[in-house]
């Protein structure tokens, strides 16, 4: 899978241009904001399916991969 950054001044560019193409080649979508700039964050999927990616906080990632990695699975 391939994923990615990108980010702008504008939230127009960020929402609407930059959405528009990526979900029309398959990619699903994260727009958030940091500081004055907007981030957009993709990571390509068959299905263009947010159920085919994982978008989660760093915390989330690090107690559930912990608990993962404890169980040895």
């Amino acid at each position: 899978m391939s994923e990615g950054e990108l980010v702008f001044y504008t939230a127009a560019a960020a929402f609407e241009t930059v959405r528009q193409m990526l979900t029309a080649g398959h990619y699903v979508v994260m727009v958030s904001r940091e500081e004055e700039l907007w981030i957009v964050n993709y990571q390509y999927s068959d299905t263009c399916s947010r159920n085919d990616v994982i978008f989660m906080s760093r915390e989330d990632f690090e107690e559930k991969y912990c608990e993962v990695a404890k169980d040895g699975e």
